[in-house]
């Protein structure tokens, strides 16, 4: 049975919100969020701003808004707050939601892309430690909010989105103007999460890993592979970088690998401790999801992402001989791919092939559908190199050793076992 979690592996309530967007800010981990995104003069929209405190002290968080003066032409606009800097006392691995309600006031004028930002900083307690991985964590099993209001939550579009060192969100102010009292601007903070819930968090907790350890025990590449080819050509087509059949074959096979036992195999971690398992705790009692391997694979995905790449560097760094980092080097890293993939922002070919696709390869031949055509995926992925290639020239040299090295390897492992070309 998996060990209960401690005070060192809090809940990570904010990215059951966010669904992991966030920015990190010392102990702080924050992100923001505006509704409604259009309003009219003399109406308010709410600034949303979800607070983690990620340490094991209290702490004063304090919150900055920034607000135009003047639209994109030049004209004086009026976006008022009660206060433009707030401090939040939250005690140790809190996680609340300040909301702040903004006015637009005359002489304020119709304009389309007008950029709110938010800022949270604060000082680091002396002896400080953290709650919870830097990447997040777990899901909470236990939650005093009921679904409705956290589905409505998730639905608000929360961002981590940067500018110049501030959180933004772009929201439109339309023609008209509505002649009411003025609105009313009080900020108020709620508390979401707080160390109190732990008891209960914990016992209920303990009953889920239970029952998940014995689903994921279950599982199989034969259920998930097929799942997984579809849901990575789709991802990575949205985030901008649609991918060759070769490609996308063997991305699935290193995240199928990793939702099997590839963690544990590779000494990366034990399941238990895998981002994809505790996401699994998070809907083990969803019967219909369970039974749904395309919907769950598709839930999981973001967190099989996260641990494929930790597996990944570490099974190209055996088969290479070469050091690509640390432990947490590769937990920055998978968070980094993890992020170009959630926010279809900055992907390029490195995230693609390594370590995922080059991973992937090595794995040809263990993660496998009846009557997949082995060979047929090498082949099909030294078509996708040579377009590759000619697109980005000498840039990618090491990746292209690599990947030559692998590919002759995955053949010669065809052919000891007897697999005939097809």
């Amino acid at each position: 049975m998996p060990p209960p979690p401690s005070t060192s592996n809090l809940p990570d309530v904010l990215g059951m919100i966010t669904g992991g967007i966030r920015a990190t800010n010392e102990v702080i981990q924050y992100a923001f969020a505006i509704h409604p995104l259009s309003i009219t003069v003399g109406q308010a929209f709410e600034g949303l701003v979800l607070i983690q405190n990620n340490c094991d002290k209290p702490i004063n968080a304090k919150v900055m808004l920034r607000l135009p003066r003047k639209d994109m032409e030049g004209r004086l606009m009026s976006l008022v707050a009660q206060k433009e800097t707030i401090e939040i006392n939250m005690n140790p691995g809190e996680t609340g939601l300040l909301h702040l309600p903004i006015g637009a006031l005359p002489p304020t004028q119709p304009n389309e892309g007008t950029l709110i930002g938010v800022r949270v900083e604060t000082k680091v307690p002396r002896g400080a430690s953290p709650v919870r991985p830097s990447e997040g964590g777990r899901s909470a099993s236990y939650l005093s909010m009921s679904p409705f209001r956290l589905t409505i939550l998730r639905q608000a579009g929360f961002t981590a989105q940067e500018e110049n060192g501030y959180l933004v969100r772009l929201v439109d102010i339309l023609a008209g103007q509505i002649n009411a009292p003025p609105p009313n601007l009080a900020h108020r903070y709620e508390t979401l999460w707080s160390v109190r819930e732990l008891p209960q968090e914990q016992a209920k907790h303990a009953q889920l890993s239970e029952k998940a350890e014995k689903y994921a025990a279950s599982i199989s590449h034969t259920q998930t592979l097929i799942p997984l080819i579809k849901l990575t050509e789709k991802r990575f087509s949205e985030a901008g970088m649609p991918l060759h059949p070769g490609e996308s074959i063997f991305i699935a096979k290193i995240l199928a690998y990793a939702m099997e036992d590839g963690m544990e195999a590779q000494e990366v971690c034990p399941v238990h401790q895998a981002a994809w398992f505790q996401e699994l705790i998070a809907v083990i009692e969803d019967d219909a999801l369970l039974k749904n391997y395309e919907a769950l694979t598709e839930r999981l995905y973001m967190a099989l992402i996260r641990d494929a790449v930790r597996l990944g560097l570490v099974m190209v760094e055996k088969a290479t001989g070469e050091s690509l980092g640390s432990a947490d080097d590769h937990r920055v890293y998978a968070l980094e791919v993890a992020r170009v993939l959630e926010t279809k922002v900055g992907i390029d070919l490195s995230h693609v092939y390594l370590p995922l696709l080059l991973a992937g390869i090595i794995v040809n031949y263990d993660i496998k559908t009846s009557g997949e055509n082995l060979w047929g995926n090498i082949t099909q992925q030294r078509e996708a190199w040579r377009g590759r290639v000619r697109l980005v020239g000498s840039e990618f040299e090491w990746i292209s050793g690599v990947l030559s090295n692998l590919l002759y390897e995955a053949e010669q492992l065809l052919i000891q076992n007897g697999i005939p070309k097809k």
